[in-house]
């Protein structure tokens, strides 16, 4: 285990659009976390765009590391409940977002095989954050059950305090791929800390940070 002076290594899953580039962007300038990698998952935007639009913020960043593409539908759907093509506009973000195209590629691979040879090769010492739906995270469990007890721990942007943005009772997340988060949730994972979209909601990020 490393030392508590250590910044904490972390790999981030996302769907990237305006939101997660911001949690990407402060993850690299943290001081206390050693991003070694981001995964990418269908969600906001379909996952080619995912990849596209974070391989443009790391490149803003000035950063390089690896971005795995994931899972492009969820768990045991086609689509979402209901279909990506009869949401609203604003219930997606379908274009790339406005930043310079991205010279970097990336990583050969799929996240899933990522996230389970990374995770387990770092023997307890890796933390997984995803802000996106737990299609990637519930693949690679199936896959490696080991998983479940290999993380340092695994931070959920899922669930719901009081209202959600989709449906009265689900945020996106959850409500994007329901047998994914349900898998996940049932996984056994030691340590796991569901944080509801009103917490969210309440963190606003100024310009100053």
């Amino acid at each position: 285990m490393r030392g508590s002076g250590q910044p904490r290594r972390v790999i981030l899953d996302v769907d990237t659009g305006s939101d997660d580039a911001v949690a990407i962007m402060l993850a690299l300038r943290h001081p206390a976390i050693e991003l070694l990698g981001v995964t990418t998952v269908h969600g906001n935007a379909a996952v080619d765009v995912v990849v596209d639009n974070t391989l443009r913020v790391i490149d803003l960043a000035g950063a390089r590391l690896p971005v795995l593409r994931g899972a492009e539908r969820p768990l045991e759907r086609p689509d979402f409940p209901i279909p990506r093509a009869q949401l609203p506009e604003r219930a997606v973000h379908a274009r790339p977002l406005p930043l310079p195209p991205a010279r970097a590629r990336a990583a050969t691979g799929h996240a899933v095989d990522f996230l389970i040879d990374t995770v387990l090769a770092a023997r307890g010492t890796v933390s997984l954050v995803t802000t996106a739906p737990l299609t990637n995270l519930a693949l690679a469990l199936a896959r490696e059950p080991r998983l479940a007890g290999a993380f340092r721990e695994v931070l959920t942007l899922g669930g719901i305090h009081a209202i959600g943005n989709v449906t009265p009772a689900a945020d996106f997340n959850v409500w994007a791929d329901p047998e994914a988060a349900r898998a996940v949730l049932r996984a056994g994972i030691r340590r796991h800390l569901l944080v509801p979209l009103d917490t969210s909601q309440r963190a606003p990020v100024t310009q100053a940070h």
